[in-house]
């Protein structure tokens, strides 16, 4: 007897759910697109209004889909062109079904056995993707986030500058990392983690432009090697979350080389850039690095999460993390067993998302993809930079356009607009001050978005200044 037979509603069929799934699919794709705003909800007003409590007893299909409906629609719209607040956003389209895919398979991504076909399909991944880094022979894992994948680039430097750390602990040294003023915080957070303390982790001074200072890196490490600490690794930023800013690689790997310290590139948001014929020179020196994080739910549109850790070194990652299991590692050999290479055992498969885009687009549709971004950042830079109503911070050298709408508060202007319905868009913090985040990762948009955002920033920055 079906387990569905055996519940106090009528039996199901996974076609009827999946005819009740599109159904709500297209409900929720024809909200997103339409043009109307969207007013943000409070948590109490939502909390009043959904059905969240979980019942003792189940509910009939069709009540289950009435309630899961009442809480997408109260879910914000990461790919309508009104939410411009995240450094991703957009969907590419042959990803999100592939994912949707992915759960009907529900394998677990740490053995051939387990995986079959899924493992070859994200070994192409990682050497197609290292092929834009300049890696050669390279090794890599898809992680949860980017975060994630920093926290194993830098869990490969702390061991190559002291090997008997993952065994045995710290030995009484001060173990350090050195990044960007600009970095992410994931930096932090995986110095806390890996044992080293995030009070060890240095920061270094940046350009007028948000770019780490080489000189200070290299004072820094001397100074640092002098009394007796071990650096772990540094930490470059490819695409900072405010300005979008890009360390100098080449010449962060000069300063690496000389002191045999592991270079990790956090490629998170910037490494995307990669894919462009031209602007792939943001991350000139690439080919230096030990290690790069590239998320491709961000730039690439891919649906959360898929971060890839790529490694330069052929099994550096597998010494770093391999911990053997014979109840799970059973058979093929280790390249066929991806678990070896990762910090999670069981692991959800995000690589066919990221392979079916692939075949989509290609190559040439990636650069396309990103050729359109670049022409929105420019185009939104340019209009800011002739209006009379805003104050550009700086021309932008990757997807993030930071301003002000003069005389305006910032903070209360991106509350204003949230609250409206008009545009999630956010602010940040550029030398001191607080300003206007504009990100473009979404290749649906056009000038006429781009247009209507500004008037209404105009509109709402009028009513800001007439209270």
């Amino acid at each position: 007897m079906p387990f569905s037979a055996m519940l106090n509603y009528p039996p199901f069929t996974m076609q009827s759910l999946l005819k009740d799934t599109f159904e709500l699919a297209e409900k929720l794709l024809q909200l997103e697109q339409s043009s109307e705003p969207i007013p943000r909800q409070s948590p109490e007003e939502l909390a009043e209004k959904l059905v969240l409590s979980l019942p003792h007893d189940g509910v009939p299909q069709a009540e289950v889909f009435s309630r899961l409906e009442a809480i997408l629609q109260a879910t914000p719209k990461t790919s309508s062109t009104r939410f411009l607040n995240q450094l991703f956003g957009g969907r590419q389209n042959y990803a999100a079904a592939a994912d949707m895919i992915t759960s009907l398979l529900n394998v677990s991504m740490y053995t051939y056995k387990a995986a079959g076909a899924q493992v070859l399909v994200e070994q192409q991944l990682v050497h197609h993707m290292a092929g834009f880094a300049g890696f050669s022979n390279a090794e890599g894992i898809i992680c949860p986030g980017g975060s994630m994948a920093n926290f194993i680039g830098m869990m490969m430097g702390r061991d190559r500058a002291n090997p008997n750390f993952k065994e045995h602990g710290s030995d009484g040294r001060t173990h350090t990392f050195y990044v960007s003023a600009q970095s992410h915080y994931s930096v932090d957070k995986a110095a806390a983690m890996l044992g080293v303390g995030r009070q060890n982790v240095r920061k270094i001074k940046c350009d007028y432009y948000g770019r780490m200072s080489v000189d200070d890196l290299s004072l820094v490490i001397g100074n640092d090697i002098s009394n007796g600490c071990v650096p772990c690794a540094v930490i470059a930023t490819c695409g900072t979350t405010v300005l979008g800013a890009f360390d100098p690689l080449r010449q962060m790997a000069d300063v690496c080389r000389k002191h045999n310290i592991w270079l990790h590139a956090d490629g998170a948001f910037g490494g995307a850039a990669l894919l462009h014929k031209q602007h792939r020179e943001l991350l000139d020196g690439v080919e230096h690095t030990d290690s790069i994080t590239w998320d491709a739910h961000k730039v690439m549109g891919v649906p959360l999460t898929c971060s890839m850790l790529l490694c330069k070194h052929q099994g550096k990652l597998s010494k770093s993390v391999q911990q053997d299991a014979e109840y799970l590692f059973q058979a093929d050999n280790e390249e066929l067993n991806p678990g070896l290479r990762s910090i999670q055992c069981g692991r959800r498969n995000d690589a066919l998302k990221l392979w079916a885009a692939w075949q989509a687009l290609g190559d040439n549709g990636w650069h396309q993809r990103l050729d359109k971004l670049f022409s929105l950042a420019k185009f939104s830079a340019d209009y800011i930079e002739q209006s009379p109503d805003f104050e550009l911070c700086q021309r932008p050298d990757y997807l993030t356009v930071c301003f002000n709408a003069k005389d305006a508060d910032p903070v209360q202007l991106c509350d204003l607009l949230h609250a409206s319905g008009e545009a999630i868009i956010g602010h940040a913090n550029v030398r001191g001050e607080k300003v206007i985040r504009l990100v473009l990762v979404n290749p649906d948009l056009d000038t006429s978005d781009l247009l209507l955002l500004f008037e209404n920033i105009v509109a709402t920055r009028a009513r800001l200044i007439s209270v």
